[in-house]
């Protein structure tokens, strides 16, 4: 029997780009998780406030959330927080910081 405590990995493109001037009233935002035990969901959280869900199509070892982040009125500094589960109950957690101009 293998027991899992591991969390799914997750990777991101760096967000700090949003400090650049000039830069769209929109950004993409796109999140990748993977996990031995298959992904079931990843969440996105922008300053602690939930924005969204992905759930994971049946038994998937890589799945990936894609969010349109509209950063009209979000001037300053933000934390974008990725939360990914695995279907054994495992959290993986992503964080950037970056800076809206």
């Amino acid at each position: 029997m293998h027991i899992d405590f591991v969390g799914p990995a997750l990777s991101a493109a760096a967000l700090t780009a949003l400090s650049l001037p000039g830069v769209a009233q929109s950004y993409d935002v796109v999140v990748s998780s993977s996990d031995d035990h298959a992904v079931q969901k990843i969440e996105l959280y922008l300053d602690n406030f939930y924005m969204s869900t992905t759930t994971c199509q049946n038994i998937a070892f890589e799945c990936r959330l894609f969010y349109k982040l509209s950063l009209s009125g979000v001037r300053g500094q933000h934390t974008a927080t990725f939360k990914s589960y695995d279907w054994r109950g495992n959290v993986g957690v992503f964080t950037s910081t970056f800076t809206a101009a």
